[in-house]
C-alpha cells in the first residue's frame, strides 16, 4: 500500500479527478485528502506517508487564527525537512507542490529544501503532467 497525504484547503473537481485517476491507475494507492493544515501536521506525525502533496497557501480554520493569516504548505515542507515535524512520516518523504499563485520567492525557497520536491505545479495542473511525475517516481500502473 502506498499512502499519500494531499493537503488542499479548497479541493475542486480537478483535484477530485486527479485522485480518482490515481486510484484507478494505482489500486494500491491510498489517498487521504486533508483540508486543514493543523490536522495534516498531526497526520504526518501519527501516520507514515510515501508521498505528500501540498498546496502552497492554506487558509486557516475559521476562528483559529486571524483570517488574514495563512499557514503555508511551504512552512509545512520546511518543518518536515528540518525535523521540526517528526513522527511516522520520514523527513525526506517525496513531496509535490501545488500553487494557484506563482510567487518566485516562494518557489525558490521551496525548491531549495533538501531534498527538493518532485515537482512544483501551477493550478490548474494538467492531469497528464501530474501522472507523469507519479509514474516517474513510483513506476507504471499496478
Amino acid at each position: 500500500m502506498i499512502n499519500i497525504l494531499w493537503v488542499e484547503d479548497q479541493p475542486d473537481q480537478g483535484i477530485e479527478r486527479i485522485i480518482e485517476t490515481l486510484r484507478s491507475m494505482y489500486p494500491d494507492f491510498a489517498v487521504r485528502l486533508e483540508i486543514d493544515a493543523e490536522a495534516a501536521v498531526s497526520h504526518l506525525k501519527e501516520d507514515r506517508y510515501d508521498l505528500v502533496i501540498l498546496d502552497v497557501r492554506l487558509l486557516p480554520k475559521k476562528g483559529s487564527i486571524p483570517d488574514d493569516s495563512r499557514v503555508k504548505g511551504k512552512v509545512i515542507l520546511q518543518e518536515l525537512r528540518s525535523g521540526t515535524i517528526s513522527g511516522r512520516t520520514v523527513r525526506d518523504v517525496p513531496c509535490i507542490i501545488f500553487s494557484a499563485i506563482i510567487n518566485q520567492k516562494d518557489k525558490t525557497e521551496i525548491m531549495s529544501v533538501s531534498p527538493p520536491p518532485l515537482a512544483y505545479f501551477e493550478k490548474p495542473v494538467a492531469l497528464r503532467d501530474f501522472i507523469s511525475v507519479i509514474h516517474g517516481h513510483f513506476g507504471g500502473a499496478r
